[in-house]
């Protein structure tokens, strides 16, 4: 069985088609916020996913705030409370999967605000907090953005998620934290990949052809080397 370097190319073409591509799965913005809306809407999302609002969970109150998602009544204690939190979920399209490699925002705390913040997602309930997203940000008032990987729990979903960022640790019930636009950053934005799922026929089908196309070149590697 012969193969000419445009099959192969054809071929490989096939294999790379069937790959998800790094994509924007959803972007909030927060610019021209009052610091004060119950909900954040969605300004960018994937087209083949569906995002919810950004929301608070019930622990926290909302505060007025250019530009921002503001909210006091933060715990104090050095723990999680389950209630106080940002949170948002997303859910693929019948037919289709998502990866989600890292999500990146801004924040900014009070004098009195948290100084902790952590991620959890539905995947385990809300139970614990994806590794390396544990952070302190320190005492005073300051603004930061932050990027986050998820990791290999996060890939190929076919189902919703839910993600939330608790903040924790404050200096006094009082203070406030907020999620906010800060120079280029663009709010809060969630990165990865959006596939169909394969069916299994074309599944099998991709895996012949890449097999094929390995084959292949190995053989011509070895003709041209007994040739040389």
């Amino acid at each position: 069985m012969r193969f000419g370097w445009l099959t192969a190319v054809v071929l490989v073409s096939a294999c790379v088609a069937n790959q998800a591509t790094a994509d924007l799965v959803v972007n909030y913005d927060f610019s021209g916020l009052s610091g004060t809306p119950a909900a954040v809407s969605v300004a960018a999302e994937h087209s083949n996913v569906t995002a919810s609002t950004l929301t608070r969970g019930s622990g926290i109150t909302a505060v007025s705030a250019n530009n921002a998602f503001e909210s006091s009544g933060w715990t104090t204690a050095t723990s999680v409370d389950l209630n106080d939190y940002y949170g948002f979920t997303l859910m693929p399209d019948a037919g289709f999967m998502m990866t989600l490699t890292d999500i990146s925002f801004g924040e900014k705390r009070d004098n009195d605000g948290i100084l902790k913040f952590e991620i959890r997602s539905s995947l385990d309930s809300f139970a614990a907090a994806i590794a390396g997203t544990v952070t302190t940000i320190g005492p005073g008032s300051g603004a930061n953005t932050w990027t986050f990987g998820l990791g290999s729990a996060f890939q190929d979903l076919t189902t919703a998620v839910g993600l939330r960022i608790y903040g924790y640790d404050a200096d006094n019930a009082g203070g406030t934290w907020r999620l906010q636009n800060f120079g280029t950053n663009d709010g809060l934005v969630v990165n990865g990949s959006v596939a169909a799922v394969p069916e299994p026929a074309a599944f099998l089908f991709g895996g012949m052809v890449c097999s094929v196309i390995g084959v292949a070149a190995g053989f011509r590697w070895l003709k041209c080397k007994k040739s040389s």
